[in-house]
């Protein structure tokens, strides 16, 4: 698992963990992951596409402080729809749908799965938590060179 936290101080056990990569490196690792979860941003989602990949789209959402409006939810539930992202509105879900042989219920692979759940609702909250301390426009902001 390579997690992109930008600011965040939060990571994710077991994950190989970057602040930023550059938009080549983005298509290379998208190219070579199994799995690709996304906010809901046009770029991104277009580079999973792009790349034959069927993304899981975790949009940023306008209650939570992450942007301004509800774009990112709007755009993922059309796409959704279109069968081109997998919408993605329970991270709670996310478990199940990266690998559809866990589950909660599974001994260690549920208590992976549940770490997981826990590691990113941890980064989540810290992220947002960062973003409203430090009082900056964007939650998370994309660095392509």
């Amino acid at each position: 698992m390579v997690v992109q936290h930008g600011p965040s101080r939060l990571r994710p056990r077991g994950a190989t963990c970057v602040d930023y990569v550059s938009f080549a490196r983005l298509v290379e690792l998208v190219r070579q992951a199994r799995v690709v979860v996304s906010h809901g941003g046009v770029g991104s989602i277009l580079v999973a596409l792009i790349n034959d990949k069927h993304p899981l789209v975790v949009p940023r959402l306008a209650r939570l402080g992450e942007v301004v409006d509800d774009h990112q939810l709007e755009l993922s539930r059309k796409l959704d729809e279109a069968g081109l992202v997998t919408l993605v509105e329970d991270v709670g879900r996310l478990p199940e749908l990266v690998d559809p042989t866990l589950s909660r219920s599974s001994g260690s692979n549920g208590d992976s799965a549940s770490a997981l759940v826990d590691d990113l609702r941890g980064y989540l909250a810290t992220t947002l938590a960062e973003h409203r301390r430090n009082g900056s426009g964007a939650l998370l902001r994309s660095r392509h060179r």
